[in-house]
């Protein structure tokens, strides 16, 4: 191969018993395309009647061949590094294999870096103990070419095989060799040393087969041992590791965290496990931003305690709860919410003023950069603060992460689609979003209170909800937000769950009808830009008009064909002419056939009208 950069590369195979693989090694090594090289084999006291001395000395002097005692694997390197003429170093254990382009590739980029003192580290193969492909490694499809360019990064993820590296033999000049105290853990504390005072490079490609086998080294030592020696190497880098080293590497900190202390756990390493778990505690509490979950209650001390341990059991857990008891009456409720006692939680007692008041008071009370807002009778998936906060930060500019929802029917205990129990109601806004809330709202749209995550400085300059309001507080909500030019990112996942059960605000049909009119005379004199007020005055008399119709039209006149056919049967009977009782059902009859009569002489508007001031009592 010819080159400019033609460096001599040192390959040191330390073996001890080991004739099993060891020709295979040596066979791998001589086998390389980049030809200037030596073949160091560093014979660590090797006691298998004269085995391994053997298959060392039948390959003559195409090998470089040193015998020593017994002195463990690190003993064996140091040796090998002090023998060398070669100004990169490669390890290669007796019983892995190179590729034949392993150290070409390898001296082909660093002959295009600058610093030549650079390390080199790459993907790995696991290989059997009869040389059968157990999987291979893709760490760059796990994490960006920068992450596994960054410092100690690769070495705490475990990504980094000894033999798949090279190695300037000037770090060992700077630094010192391999620690010959230490048995198993003799190459990650090299490691450390190395990837956190020189520059790394990580290479997406497979350069090496590494064996497992059941005489490995590591295997063959006792467990206890080999456990506390690493743990040891473990808590001293974890010692070492800074807030902003860890903040360099470009995964988020706390994830950095949790899979570092997953890792020490698997490993059996208790003491590393509660080290990294205080570090991750303390930088989540300092550095990630708060939720507050404002949950407003109303006689629904049935509900309250699956919402709050909904929160609680989220994966992501620097949040505050705040419960208002917007002056519930019933025992019950106000009994629980006086001695409610469940961690990271706070609770207020405010006048009866509704549900709008009540997350309004709770927002003035919330210290949180993020604003959850959540129904008593409601509750969340685990993970939707963790992947709804993953989406802001990936993004800066937006202001609302909103998720899919599921219904829960309180009754029979299932989770319902909320397009199956609303075929024609979507959750996904356009680009446009103050025309999907103006004239989408509950017709082909709607999103649960529950189901977004709101920056809290939406409303630096006022409160999120209008007061005054039983229902549609909610849409005038999002009209203002919209209006104002708020970003809203859509997450399709069923992160919300919202309850259906017949003591529903939204199924008091008076009560829904009246507060539906009022919203909408509200929007119509705030809200409405001036070139949509003529359709929205058409559309929202369409919108109110089918919603009585199908709340009461449609209802009453499914049960006067139910009564028609009733009565038909009794007079029919010879017990209509001997039972009096029963003829009040032409009464009952007569004030449906009345109810629909007013709706064709008058009108839908004015018989509406009419219902809704029976409401007030008027």
């Amino acid at each position: 191969m010819k080159q400019s950069f033609n460096p001599k590369v040192s390959i040191v195979i330390p073996v001890y018993n080991g004739s099993n693989y060891l020709r295979e090694a040596i066979d791998s090594a001589l086998a390389q395309t980049y030809k200037n090289i030596e073949v160091i084999v560093i014979n660590d006291g090797s006691n298998d009647g004269g085995k391994t001395d053997k298959i060392c000395k039948s390959y003559g002097n195409k090998r470089r061949y040193f015998k020593k005692e017994n002195g463990g694997v690190s003993s064996a390197l140091n040796m090998g590094i002090e023998k060398m003429e070669g100004e990169y170093f490669s390890w290669l254990s007796h019983d892995d294999i190179y590729y034949p382009n392993k150290i070409e590739d390898q001296i082909k980029l660093l002959d295009m870096l600058d610093n030549k003192n650079t390390i080199l580290y790459s993907n790995v193969e696991y290989i059997d103990e009869n040389s059968e492909t157990i999987y291979k490694t893709e760490y760059e499809k796990k994490y960006s070419v920068e992450a596994l360019n960054n410092g100690v990064f690769a070495v705490f993820y475990g990504y980094t095989n000894g033999c798949s590296m090279l190695i300037p033999k000037k770090c060992f000049e700077e630094i010192g060799g391999f620690n010959e105290e230490l048995k198993t853990a003799n190459d990650y504390e090299m490691w450390f040393r190395l990837f956190k005072k020189y520059p790394v490079r990580f290479i997406p490609q497979t350069l090496i087969r590494y064996r497992f086998h059941d005489n490995q080294g590591t295997k063959v030592i006792p467990e206890k041992s080999r456990i506390e020696e690493s743990e040891k190497v473990w808590m001293r880098a974890i010692k070492a590791l800074d807030t902003n080293e860890v903040e360099s590497f470009g995964v988020e900190p706390v994830k950095f965290y949790y899979d570092l202390a997953n890792r020490m756990k698997e490993a059996g390493q208790e003491k590393a496990y509660k080290l990294v778990m205080k570090r991750a505690k303390k930088y989540y509490e300092e550095n990630d931003p708060m939720v507050s979950v404002i949950i407003p209650c109303y006689n629904q001390g049935k509900y309250i305690d699956e919402a709050v341990d909904s929160v609680l059991n989220q994966t992501y857990q620097n949040f505050e709860i705040i419960i208002v008891d917007d002056g519930s009456t019933d025992n019950y409720t106000r009994g629980l919410l006086e001695n409610f006692k469940k961690p990271k939680t706070k609770v207020y007692r405010t006048e009866n003023k509704g549900a709008s008041s009540a997350r309004n008071y709770g927002f003035r009370k919330a210290n949180g950069e993020y604003i959850q807002f959540l129904d008593a009778d409601d509750f969340l998936d685990s993970k939707k603060f963790e992947k709804q906060i993953e989406v802001f930060q990936n993004d800066k500019a937006l202001d609302i992460v909103y998720s899919n929802y599921k219904y829960y029917l309180d009754k029979e205990k299932i989770f319902f689609e909320h397009k199956k129990y609303n075929p024609g109601m979507d959750v996904k806004i356009t680009k446009d979003t103050y025309e999907d809330f103006l004239f989408g709202w509950q017709r082909t749209l709607s999103i649960p209170i529950h189901s977004p995550l709101f920056r809290k400085n939406l409303w630096d300059n006022g409160l999120p909800f209008v007061e005054g309001f039983g229902v549609g507080e909610d849409w005038i909500m999002w009209i203002n937000l919209a209006k104002n030019g708020a970003q809203m990112f859509f997450l399709d996942e069923d992160l919300a769950f919202y309850r259906l059960h017949q003591k529903s605000m939204t199924h008091n049909k008076s009560y829904l009808i009246y507060w539906v009119s009022r919203s909408i005379s509200y929007i119509a004199d705030n809200l409405v830009k001036e070139e949509y007020k003529e359709r929205f005055d058409k559309e929202s008399e369409q919108y109110l008009n089918n919603l009585i119709n199908n709340l009461f039209v449609s209802e009453s006149t499914k049960e006067l064909d139910l009564y028609k056919k009733k009565v038909k049967q009794y007079e029919e009977s010879f017990s209509w002419r001997i039972t009096k009782p029963l003829r009040t059902l032409g009464a009952i009859l007569r004030k449906f056939r009345h109810l629909i009569d007013l709706i064709r002489v008058q009108g839908l508007v004015v018989t509406t009208r009419n219902i809704i001031l029976k409401i007030l009592g008027k």
